[in-house]
């Protein structure tokens, strides 16, 4: 690319006029399209800049076969100085009816709109196909909780806490205690969501958690034993989620995680024969000792196409999804399908190569999760 005719705006925005390499497509491009416009934003302390997309210069991308979101992260050397490209963006406002002419197909025909963008392995967001949102965890910010985190997935942000009770074990398993998961899910996170009672999608949320943990071995429920046939602990989850961009449930595992991570029980206990139980001191706790690691990662799918960490507005164009947890040895601990057309094994096993590719990365996150 090269870049010419540099003009200022407002003294902080730069306009060019691009050019392509190759004259014959130029040719044909200022023909069909006139000047097409890159603009720069802002400069910092770092002198590092913004780049965005006007959405003419995007449909010569695509028409070129250009994978535009492969730029990202590259340098642009303009007047002797290199400037990264750090974001993409469809449209910005200085390009006036032409980004309402986008807005609008955008809205009125979505699937359309996106059908665009993966036929060049892009997303709107500027993501490949496979890629996820960057993983953020923190753990220990609820001090009124005996475990608590916050897992952000991109703009989605969940929070859990976890609080230890003393119950009665079952006759057919006398020494085993049990988690229950709660998700909430309420309009501070979506409009869509209603406070007066839990919706379906909740439900199925608690539901693949609770058989997660079940199925995936995830804890020895005889070490939350008090005293067999008489007192377990009983570890109860809730699941918040702030912000609903997209993929509400594998941030929901992660913070499950790294909230059983962070939990403490006392050790410091005096058990009557009633099987009533006091705590006598609390210098001495211990942690939860997870035995495996289930990674969950979503897909979804998108006519013949999968893609990784739908966002909420892909979520809402999606055929269906499908969610892959993988364990800590690479076994596959499940696969949860909801609607969509049928997947081949082909398409099914992608997934899973992916998940695995995805594991060493987040649990590295999660054993280095910051304290709050």
């Amino acid at each position: 690319l090269l870049a010419e005719n540099c003009c200022s705006r407002n003294g902080r925005v730069l306009c060019f006029r691009v050019l392509l390499v190759d004259k014959s497509r130029l040719k044909f491009l200022r023909s069909f399209f006139g000047v097409s416009l890159v603009f720069f934003s802002g400069a910092g302390q770092n002198n590092s800049l913004n780049y965005y997309l006007s959405w003419k210069l995007l449909l010569c991308f695509l028409l070129l076969g250009k994978s535009f979101h492969e730029y990202i992260g590259r340098q642009v050397l303009y007047r002797n100085e290199y400037i990264r490209i750090s974001e993409l963006r469809l449209c910005t406002a200085m390009a006036g009816e032409s980004d309402e002419a986008a807005s609008a197909f955008r809205k009125l025909h979505p699937r359309a709109f996106y059908d665009r963008f993966l036929k060049r392995g892009v997303r709107p967001d500027g993501r490949g196909t496979n890629q996820v949102r960057n993983t953020f965890v923190s753990v220990g910010g609820v001090h009124t909780a005996d475990g608590s985190s916050v897992v952000r997935l991109g703009e989605t942000t969940v929070q859990c806490g976890i609080r230890y009770k003393v119950g009665v074990p079952t006759v057919d398993a006398p020494m085993d205690g049990h988690v229950d998961v709660r998700v909430h899910l309420l309009p501070i996170c979506s409009p869509k969501y209603e406070s007066s009672r839990p919706g379906e999608e909740s439900y199925v949320i608690a539901e693949f958690l609770n058989r997660t943990i079940e199925k995936g071995k995830l804890i020895d429920n005889s070490e939350l034993c008090i005293q067999e046939g008489k007192s377990v602990y009983v570890l109860y989850v809730d699941i918040v989620c702030l912000n609903n961009d997209g993929n509400i449930l594998d941030a929901s595992l992660l913070a499950l995680l790294a909230a059983l991570r962070n939990t403490t029980l006392p050790t410091e206990l005096k058990v009557l024969e009633s099987g009533e139980v006091f705590q006598i001191g609390s210098s001495k706790t211990r942690k939860i000792n997870l035995l495996n690691f289930p990674l969950p990662l979503t897909f979804g799918v998108f006519n013949d196409v999968i893609v990784a960490d739908p966002n909420e507005n892909e979520c809402e164009i999606m055929d269906g999804t499908i969610t892959t947890v993988v364990g800590e040895n690479g076994e596959v601990l499940g696969i949860h399908k909801h609607m969509g057309p049928a997947l081949s094994l082909d398409q099914i096993n992608m997934c899973l190569d992916l998940c695995t590719e995805r594991f060493n990365t987040v649990k590295e996150i999660m054993l280095s999760a910051t304290i709050a």
